[in-house]
């Protein structure tokens, strides 16, 4: 009788534990090429809780483990391109669905990085920029010189 018992519980949880719905299927652009790494992610549209999330593999193909019998808002995001949002019921059957991104999203412009550098030579003078060197700790002109000197037995020039 124990045995059979313990045989009910273990296939009662195996059933509980198996209750997700896979929704699959690939992420392309309009001239059919995969977009990888492009993010995929799941709102449950009742709770408002992201319930599944993924990024698409080097062929574009993506995996949400969902809820059976729930509505979700799934919202597909690729750099350069449109973002697009799917709404979708699940049932308790995998579901397969091929997602195709346009073109025309928000891209980021050019960043300059612009630095000045500490140290410039000039002939056969080393010029130091002591701004490059100070903290704000310095009480002196000899705390920034010892900072300087620190830095200089690092180079190798």
């Amino acid at each position: 009788m124990k045995k059979l018992l313990l045989l009910f519980f273990l296939l009662i949880s195996l059933v509980s534990f198996s209750q997700s719905v896979k929704f699959e299927g690939f992420i392309q652009d309009v001239g059919k090429t995969p977009l990888e790494m492009a993010n995929v992610m799941a709102v449950n549209t009742v709770t408002k809780a992201m319930d599944s999330y993924a990024i698409t593999n080097d062929k574009g193909k993506y995996l949400l483990n969902l809820k059976p019998n729930s509505n979700y808002s799934i919202k597909v995001s690729y750099l350069g391109m449109k973002t697009k949002e799917l709404f979708i019921s699940t049932s308790s059957l995998n579901m397969n669905q091929n997602i195709t991104l346009e073109s025309g999203g928000i891209e980021l412009e050019g960043v300059e990085i612009v630095r000045e550098m500490p140290v410039s030579i000039k002939g056969d003078t080393i010029v130091y920029n002591a701004d490059s060197f100070k903290s704000g700790t310095e009480r002196k002109l000899e705390d920034v010189l010892k900072k300087i000197t620190r830095s200089r037995s690092k180079c190798r020039w």
